[in-house]
């Protein structure tokens, strides 16, 4: 979801087209639970857009518009949810370097809903956990009695002792027989 909102990736090229199609709909469903503000829109007006891009996307979504109508691909019967989505999607991809909760704040009048929902999953929480107990591994790791320790063979203990749950390398019946060995 946090690729298909992020307006450098929308495309959503490493998928295949049917995961495409469920991350969409799952957006338009989401989209449906979202109320947006008054004042929120007010309280954060955007830039305007140049004219001739705002044409030329316009078009694209006339046309992407006709088509669904001609297929009679009409999932949802909330159509301001679908335009707001199809309207997002026809407009191009934003440059490598462009913050993407930057785009969404130029963009709030244009895409309300959406531009809330991005911020849901754009937003990096800020947490440390992961890191520090990396540090407090590497410090159990690395003490008095291993000042010589290889620094790459330190790196490959780190990374077992952090994704050795995740892996499964080992055969199940050693999980039980290792189960009481603590590694440091």
């Amino acid at each position: 979801m946090a690729a298909l909102l992020d307006p450098r990736y929308k495309n959503l090229d490493f998928l295949d087209d049917d995961e495409k199609q469920r991350i969409v709909q799952k957006l338009c469903s989401e989209l449906g639970g979202v109320e947006t503000s008054t004042s929120e829109l007010l309280n954060n007006p955007s830039t305007p857009l140049n004219a001739e891009s705002s044409m030329h996307s316009h078009k694209e979504y006339r046309q992407r518009r006709q088509m669904k109508n001609k297929r009679g691909n009409k999932s949802y019967s909330n159509t301001p949810i679908i335009d707001e989505i199809t309207n997002y999607l026809s407009l191009s991809l934003a440059l490598e370097t462009e913050n993407p909760l930057d785009w969404w704040k130029l963009r709030l009048q244009m895409f309300p809903k959406l531009a809330r929902i991005a911020r849901k999953y754009l937003a990096v929480p800020a947490t440390s956990v992961s890191s520090e107990q990396l540090f407090s591994d590497a410090g159990n790791l690395i003490n008095t009695k291993r000042t010589s320790l290889d620094t790459n063979l330190a790196a490959k203990m780190l990374f077992l002792k952090r994704n050795l749950n995740t892996m499964h390398v080992f055969a199940s019946e050693w999980d039980d027989e290792t189960s009481h060995i603590e590694i440091d």
